[in-house]
């Protein structure tokens, strides 16, 4: 073990709705070896009793300064409990919640047959130990609580749609599939806009958030509900180091495909990370652009004025939108008009 300068424990877990499997393997060693003799329950006693496993394994005793790494994929409400509850254990912790899409392809690499819970776990496992995630970092209250109304809005809204779509389908249904119709949309639309009121009371008590919020809404194209949903999915965007690295977690940066001589398709973007950002910042940008006179409106004609199609430019200026609010954060600012560049 002492050939390895800076020595990591890794454990894997296989997170489901009422356990974990856990497993662990060390720098110098080759297989992952199960954690624990079953499956740990999902709740703040079974995170207890991992750390409990953890200590008892003598990984840490034999690794001396070992840097303990715990990873999970990305299963929702699930993976965010267990995080916190981890944390809450033994702060400081290197915990990550991994897009289940990156554990996938190094299954693939690996060229892994089995598909089980003790399999995925070791194989969680190998990732954490070869791989450098993103590490979690705990939503604090006020934007936790934004992010459980800003997606039971994005529920309702696509109600409202749906009802909208019907009823315009069943023009010459009876008046009583009218009448539910109109009572059902004017449901949906008073719970919409009473989670609304509720997100902005919701940032409006708390005074760090509440400034954050009113820098960001001075962007051209960004109004209020485009500025919550960004905060509820991303969080504190100051915690990325560079804004290369916000514009990846969010699925905004192009994707290039190039090979050879013959293959040369179209940048898009490449769409990781939650589409809920992406949906609001493709409206805000819209937004931007159809009035006109603004920086990134002026951003997106240079870039199609250029030859770029206007779908791509459409994007660049989301980008741009993304990267804007992190520099306001940064700087704690508002925007001003003539500081953007092409």
């Amino acid at each position: 073990m002492t050939d390895h300068p800076n020595p990591i424990v890794s454990i894997g877990l296989d997170v489901s709705k009422k356990d974990f499997h856990a497993a662990l393997i060390a720098s110098g060693q080759t297989d992952p070896v199960r954690l624990g003799k079953r499956a740990f329950e999902r709740s703040p006693a079974g995170a207890e009793a991992l750390i409990e496993a953890i200590d008892a394994s003598g990984a840490t005793l034999e690794l001396a300064g070992a840097s303990l790494r715990i990873v999970m994929e990305a299963t929702g409400a699930y993976s965010r409990q267990l995080a916190e509850w981890l944390l809450a254990r033994r702060p400081g912790t290197n915990v990550a919640v991994v897009n289940p899409a990156f554990i996938k392809a190094y299954g693939k690499s690996l060229g892994a047959r089995n598909k089980t819970d003790s399999a995925d776990a070791r194989l969680i496992a190998r990732y954490g130990l070869e791989r450098e995630p993103v590490w979690f970092s705990p939503l604090p209250e006020t934007l936790k609580r934004l992010r459980a109304l800003s997606r039971e809005r994005d529920a309702v809204v696509r109600q409202v749609v749906e009802t909208k779509n019907r009823s315009q389908e069943t023009t010459d249904a009876p008046k009583e599939v009218h009448k539910v119709q109109r009572v059902l949309l004017a449901a949906l639309e008073k719970q919409r806009d009473a989670l609304e009121a509720s997100m902005l009371e919701t940032i409006r008590r708390d005074d760090q958030w509440r400034q954050v919020f009113q820098w960001l809404v001075t962007i051209p194209g960004v109004g209020k509900i485009t500025a919550m949903v960004v905060l509820a999915e991303i969080g504190d965007l100051r915690r990325f180091d560079r804004s290369r690295q916000l514009s990846a977690f969010a699925g905004t940066n192009p994707q290039i495909v190039e090979s050879g001589t013959s293959v040369r398709h179209s940048s898009r973007l490449c769409k990781m990370g939650t589409p809920r950002v992406r949906q609001a910042l493709f409206l805000s940008a819209m937004a931007a652009v159809k009035k006109g006179d603004n920086d990134l409106a002026r951003v997106y004609r240079r870039l199609v004025e250029r030859g770029k199609a206007k779908m791509v430019a459409l994007c660049a200026v989301m980008r741009k939108q993304l990267l804007v609010m992190r520099a306001l954060m940064i700087h704690e600012t508002e925007y001003h008009e003539g500081r953007l560049c092409a």
